[in-house]
């Protein structure tokens, strides 16, 4: 009778250690989103392309230890796609993996074709697009 009020106060205590424990899930799963070095640009011109938030599914808050051991690591995204469009026009500028914090930076050339005026750039991880980043191709400076 003895050992089972211990056994039963040992299971009690661990239950609710591990209620106190393991955080709350928080809405900290941000979508996947980009940054451009600059609003404007000529054709032919180099441009970076930096993004963030790009895990294969939700990124929230790890476990603390000893809950983790068991709990898998949010894989980052592979082969996300920059695109520069304009109107129906969609051109890939070129194609990057996330790092381990699940973000990039890559520099890319818009294209000596690109038509003049407004276009957007966006990043599409294959299930995900980001809101379009709005960019204008201006003329030449040199001519």
């Amino acid at each position: 009778n003895n050992n089972y009020r211990k056994v039963l106060f040992v299971l009690i205590a661990l239950s609710l250690a591990g209620t106190l424990l393991v955080p709350v899930a928080g809405a900290t799963c941000s979508a996947p989103d980009i940054s451009l070095s600059a609003v404007k640009g000529e054709r032919g011109t180099m441009l970076t392309v930096t993004g963030q938030h790009f895990a294969a599914g939700c990124n929230d808050q790890p476990l603390p230890f000893p809950f983790n051991i068991f709990s898998p690591r949010t894989p980052r995204i592979k082969k996300i796609k920059i695109l520069l469009k304009q109107g129906e026009k969609s051109t890939l500028l070129t194609t990057v993996d996330a790092d381990s914090k699940f973000r990039f930076s890559v520099t890319v050339t818009l294209p000596v074709d690109a038509t003049l005026g407004p276009a957007t750039l966006i990043a599409d991880s294959g299930t995900e697009t980001t809101k379009p980043i709005p960019f204008e191709i201006i003329e030449s400076a040199r001519q």
